[in-house]
Parts: C-alpha cells; structure tokens; sequence
C-alpha cells in the first residue's frame, strides 16, 4: 500500500532519508484499537474511503468576510481579480524558468472563480474557491529536469518542513522560515527545491540534508526566497514560495486582505450561523483560541454586545487579542487566560462581590487588566450568557490534511472524559432560554453523537433543537448504549471527510466536523432544589422506618 520514492529523487551526491513515500499512495499507521472501532461504526469500505480523504486536502478553499469592514460582494470582487494576478504569474512563459510544466506554458487552465457561498445567511459572509484540479509528483518539472541527461538543469536542492508546515502547504500556503526542519547547503533567493515534509522528527531541527535520517513524503517544489542560514535563524518570514504541491492546487493567500478575510474551513464557519447571536447579546466561546468563531460571533452581531474568548493559555489568548485588534473587534471581543472548566464563580466569591449587576459586561469592566493588558477575571455568575459555544479539545481525527495520527484508542476514551468536564459550566453558565452550540472537528461518535446523549441525560435542563441551517448529514445512531433516537439524530449535523466527491452528491468535498444545538428550558438551581427535597425525604423515610422497629 506504502511506496516510496527514494528511486525517484535525484542522488544529489548525497544521503537520502530512509523513506521518501509518495504521496498518492501513502497512508499514516494506525492504532489498530482505533481503526477497529472506526471499521465497527462505519464499516470497513466507508472508513476505507475516509481514510484516504483524510490524507489529501478539500477541494476548495473557504474565506470568511469580516462583515465590520467590508460587505462580501465587495471582497468578492477583490478576491477574484487576485486570483487572476496570482495564476497570469505562475503560468507566465516569461517567468517559466521551469517553474512550470511545458503543457501548463502553452495551455495554462483557467484560474478557478470564486464565489459566494449559495446559502443565506453564509451567502452574507463566505467565499468558496475551488482548487485547480490535483496534480502528482511526477508532474514536478524538477523531478522530470534532474533525471534527464540535459546538462542545462542543476541538481535541485531539498528542503524538509514540519508536519503541520506541510499540511498548510497541501492547502496552498507557502513555507514560512518556521516551519523549515532540515535543508541542503548552499540554498540561496532564487533556487529551486524539492519541498519534503518530516512526519516523526527523528532527526534535529536544522540539519544538513545529507544528516537527515527521518521519515518524509514528497509534497511539493519551490523558489526560494532567503538562504539556509536565514530559514534556521530568523523567526519569522516567508522562505519558500511554492510553485508546485501534490493533490488540489490551492493558491496561497499570504497577507491578503488583512483584517478583512479570515481562512475558516466551511463546517467550522456554519457553527456561529448556528448559534445566530442577537446584536446586544452576551456569549462565551469557553475555548476560543485561535478566534476563527469567536471573530466571527462578534460580526454577526455587528460588534455590539460582549463575545468572552476563553482559553488556558496565555500565549494564544495574547495572539486572540492582536487578531481582534486587527479585525477592528477589541470593543466587543474580551479574551480570557480562564481555565474553562472552573468558569463558574464559587459560591464564596460571588458573595463577596459587590456590583452593579452580576451580568458579564459589568463584570468585565469592574476586573482590573494584569502585565499583557488582559482582563484578569476569575469567572462568572450563573445564568448570566445569553448564549455558550463549546468546541471543546477533541481527537481531531476530521482535519484535512492529516498525515499523522499518533492517536489511540485509549486517547479517545480520555478525550471523552475530558469534554465532560466542560458541559457543568456550559450549562451553569447559560441564562433560561439561552441556547448553546457543541461542535468538534472529529469524526469519532462518543465525541459527538455519544456527547450529545450524555448532556441530554445528565442535564435535563438542556433541550436539543435543530442546528441550522443545515449543510451536513443527520448524525448516526453512535456509540453502542450511548446512541441518539431518530428525531435527535435529524436535529444534528454530521461532516465526513470526502462526501463531496463520490458520484452523485452536490455537497463540496469538506472535513470532518460535527455540529449540535441545545437550549436551556428551566434553571439548574430548579433541578438542585429538587434533588436536595429528594434527599429529604429519603431521610425523613428513613427516620420514620427507624422508629416503626
């Protein structure tokens, strides 16, 4: 099933790396626990056909319009005469310089059109824009130029990046100095590289090619535009343009439109159309970070009211802030370092409060900022969100591309008892006919229809509704026990990787994702009291047993 491609590559007088796979072929080991339960729940040809969906990107590529500063017919236009520029450019016989295949001169595709997504109310605020169609290494002009007995063409040099250097490179961004691992000498602006991408870090950051002894897939060739020594020691920059990649040619979208356009897979956009928050509302996103729906919770409600972004950590709570600051949302956005598990205010510090009010902007404004000018809030009172979203940590196992996955059966059960201990303060948090969205970016059903089944019996405060508007399937029955009936299974939205693309089926090819919506019918301090007469008369019933003997 795994080839490699180590006869492929040029020798370039050196050492290759131990494996080089070959991206059409190639699919990442593993855990066989997992793939059992996989195989259980969707049979072996679904999973079979999902797991090499999962390896290659979407076929198109997604933009989020900030609606604060720009209407999205305006951006679309924008965004459709740089992708004319970018592709006259690439295909340009004047700048060949075998950066292109002799056919991609003389006949070059037509650049794809962008367009607003069809469905209100996404058609307001998303750009989809398809990728040219998938090419393969053998496509790769250096490949073919190296092993052919021309004198004209150098040896190329190679470079390997980081996983997820090559996963963003599969979905058509460049290589930024960061994401470099290992390189030949002697690269220079202006040369030609073969692009590897490292998939288990065997090897040391920095490396000569020649020293490198880790396992790579062959993703792709570029020009590049600082020397070796600046890829390994500046912190930041662009270091290879890619010219070429395997699978779907997405264009890159380096510095457009900053503050304007945000890259959202389309799944993971619906969820703040989901949850539809009110201008004026107050809501909590209790894991926020990187911002993708917190940013856009605060355009649908055109930066009025109060969006908190919660996260542990402080470093990307700290970049969640410089993105607000960007997108003109600083006003309306408060990011948070909040653990979100303990969210809720103990009842000791909520006593000891003295305040105007008990809702989220008073208490926001009463906080004082610590050193990185964040707000250093402690949590909040019951009751107080008008509406919650939580995407808690998952498995992760519906992002495309996925080239690893070091997850374990036994990951998936503790991711599980993780997110559990999220919903107390999801549910504390949110007012009495508030409403609160759970979505994940995983295909695994006890993190998703097995959640859902676990909030509806553990809090029968919570209510599940319809999560639209709808672009998924309806979800499936789940985790064996843990399952959802029919009607709950209609009311929630399922993404699997890939659907798009079997014969037959309009829905654009996406990754996994799922999505469900709740809202709150009665109070918690409702269901406490009740438990609390419960135990009263439990006691009382066994005091009056007591006295009959």
């Amino acid at each position: 099933m795994e080839s490699a491609l180590t006869m492929q590559i040029p020798p370039l007088g050196r050492r290759l790396p131990a494996v080089v796979h070959d991206f059409a072929s190639y699919l990442p080991p593993i855990d066989a626990a997992l793939d059992s339960r996989m195989v259980q729940h969707y049979g072996l040809e679904e999973w079979s056909r999902m797991r090499r969906a999962l390896v290659t990107p979407p076929s198109h590529t997604c933009l989020r319009v900030n609606t604060l500063k720009a209407e999205a017919k305006g951006v679309l236009k924008e965004v459709d005469a740089w992708i004319d520029d970018y592709y006259r450019e690439r295909f340009s016989s004047t700048n060949n310089d075998d950066a292109q295949t002799e056919a991609e001169v003389r006949s070059p595709p037509p650049p794809p059109r962008p367009y607003l997504h069809p469905m209100p109310p996404l058609s307001f605020d998303t750009i989809i824009i398809p990728s040219l169609p998938p090419q393969t290494s053998h496509s790769f002009p250096l490949l073919s130029s190296s092993s052919s007995s021309s004198t004209s063409h150098p040896k190329p040099f190679t470079v390997v990046v980081d996983r997820l250097c090559g996963e963003a490179v599969l979905r058509g961004a460049d290589v930024f100095v960061r994401g470099a691992w290992s390189a030949s000498p002697g690269i220079h602006p202006g040369c030609r590289v073969l692009l590897l991408m490292d998939l288990h870090r065997q090897s040391q950051r920095g490396c000569l090619y020649s020293d490198y002894e880790g396992e790579a897939l062959l993703i792709g060739q570029g020009t590049a535009v600082v020397s070796r020594t600046e890829l390994f020691t500046a912190t930041k920059g662009l270091g290879i343009r890619v010219t070429h990649r395997v699978g779907f040619q997405a264009p890159p979208f380096n510095g457009l439109l900053p503050g304007v356009i945000f890259p959202q897979n389309l799944p993971s956009l619906l969820v703040g159309h989901v949850l539809s928050p009110s201008a004026g509302s107050s809501v909590i996103d209790l894991c926020a970070c990187p911002g993708g729906k917190a940013t856009h919770l605060v355009s649908l409600m055109r930066g009025k009211g109060l969006v908190v972004a919660c996260d542990r950590s402080r470093k990307k709570v700290k970049e969640l802030k410089a993105l607000s600051e960007v997108m003109g949302m600083s006003s309306c956005l408060c990011p948070l370092v909040l653990d979100s598990t303990h969210a809720v205010l103990p009842k000791t510090l909520r006593r000891a409060r003295t305040l105007p009010s008990s809702q989220p902007p008073a208490l926001v404004a009463a906080t004082p900022r610590d050193k990185d000018d964040l707000h250093a809030v402690e949590g909040f009172y019951p009751e107080t969100f008008d509406h919650v979203l939580l995407d808690p940590p998952c498995s992760a196992l519906g992002l495309r591309p996925r080239l690893s996955v070091p997850t374990t059966a036994s990951d998936l059960d503790a991711f599980v008892l993780f997110q559990q201990q999220f919903w107390w303060s999801a549910v504390f948090l949110l007012k009495v006919g508030g409403s609160m969205t759970y979505s994940t970016c995983t295909i695994n059903p006890a993190e998703n229809e097995g959640m859902v089944r676990f909030a509806l019996d553990t809090y029968p405060c919570m209510r599940l509704v319809p999560a639209e508007p709808r672009l998924g399937k309806a979800g499936s029955k789940g985790v064996e026990g843990e399952g959802l009936t029919e009607g709950e299974r209609g009311m929630v939205q399922v993404f699997l990787p890939g659907e798009g693309r079997r014969e037959g089926e309009d829905r654009l090819d996406m990754s996994g994702f799922f999505v469900a919506k709740f809202e709150k019918v009665k109070s918690v301090f409702e269901e406490e009291e009740g438990k609390e007469e419960k135990e009263e008369e439990r006691e009382n019933m066994g005091e009056g047993e007591q006295g009959k003997r």
